[in-house]
């Protein structure tokens, strides 16, 4: 919007380095924010599933195993033997995997849905 120092009344909420005349440029930029967080999500799991591996290969399930005992002082249940142990922490570790791909889908529904919303209220005269 030439002539118009903060553009639209509808581009006030967005930078000016984000915008233009189909909000293309933003889009990107939206699309590039939710890979990067994407990337840094399975990042974190990765290091999970190294430690994981570390205790395993490093006798940290047997010393939890040996220290901790089957039952908890209030009365809750813990993995009897190491290789019980390991197999909750691979079981923890998927669920997370599993929540974190979730996440991931629903944001970037969430930001197709706002890209799309945009760019149709964008391209509606007024």
């Amino acid at each position: 919007v030439v002539g118009k120092p903060w553009g639209s009344r509808s581009q006030l909420w967005l930078p000016r380095d984000m915008q233009n005349k189909d909000g293309h440029l933003w889009h990107l930029r939206l699309q590039r924010e939710l890979v990067t967080r994407a990337g840094g999500e399975l990042m974190t799991l990765g290091f999970f599933a190294f430690v994981v591996y570390l205790c395993n290969q490093l006798g940290g399930f047997e010393a939890f195993a040996d220290r901790v005992g089957s039952q908890s002082a209030d009365g809750g249940h813990y993995p009897k033997t190491p290789s019980d142990w390991l197999h909750m922490a691979e079981k923890v570790r998927m669920q997370l995997f599993i929540a974190t791909v979730f996440d991931i889908i629903l944001m970037k529904l969430i930001a197709s849905g706002l890209a799309a919303s945009t760019s149709q209220r964008r391209s509606v005269p007024r």
